[in-house]
């Protein structure tokens, strides 16, 4: 795998050499990245903003620093994960690491275990951006919904397994029905004739199957009033 379709990781270090030996790691256990080391603290937010990475490393930094590193994270890609790399460490210098903005704390020479780390957060950064991305279209496509059905003459109602969740201004007057909440949580097919409730499935059926022209849609939709007039 080239460089342009590698892995993006930060490393903030003062010196090249853990960079070099974090990337031949890396690359050594199959996961392709780019490591860019950053030298200085007051570099980090350029580089986030920059070269949008899915892992941000930092090797020994002091408590000041790591503080320092895990807020210009949390102000310019908070969800990228935060991993420290230490010399050697205990299960308290752990806690304080993450209690600073770490997600976890790794040593240089239990390279498994570095390996393992990272895998799983590159595993959870892709994860939550996914999700983030499908809830973003998700309240895309509602807001275009919420745009056509407001501004749309025709008559138009939302339903989702079987029950009316939405309808515009065109659909209540044509059943001349005067507020929507009246429709909202009501079975569709309560809206439409019982005689002309079976084709009507039939070709809502076809529709979604991609045979509309399979089916003449004959349907008699019950009024406010009780009357049933031909759709």
């Amino acid at each position: 795998m080239s460089d342009t379709t590698a892995v993006p990781v930060l490393v903030q270090s003062v010196s090249r050499d853990p960079v070099e030996m974090l990337n031949s790691l890396l690359r050594n256990a199959g996961l392709a990245v780019h490591c860019t080391w950053i030298p200085a603290v007051q570099d980090v937010p350029d580089a986030l903003e920059q070269l949008n990475p899915e892992l941000l490393v930092t090797f020994a930094p002091s408590a000041r620093e790591l503080i320092e590193i895990a807020s210009v994270r949390d102000q310019f890609a908070a969800t990228v994960p935060l991993i420290v790399v230490r010399e050697q460490f205990d299960e308290a210098m752990v806690g304080e690491d993450m209690a600073r903005g770490a997600r976890d704390t790794v040593a240089v020479a239990h390279s498994e275990h570095v390996q393992a780390v990272i895998r799983r957060e590159l595993r959870a950064f892709r994860m939550e951006r996914t999700l983030t991305n499908t809830l973003r279209s998700a309240q895309d496509y509602r807001h275009q919904l919420e745009t056509v059905l407001r501004r749309s003459n025709d008559a138009i109602a939302q339903v989702q397994e079987g029950i009316v969740v939405q309808v515009n201004t065109s659909w209540l007057e044509l059943f001349g029905i005067a507020e929507a909440a009246s429709l909202v949580g009501q079975p569709a097919m309560d809206l439409f004739d019982a005689d002309t409730q079976t084709p009507l499935k039939g070709a809502l059926a076809a529709c979604l199957q991609g045979r509309w022209s399979d089916h003449v849609l004959k349907a008699r939709a019950l009024l406010a009033d009780g009357s049933a007039v031909p759709l």
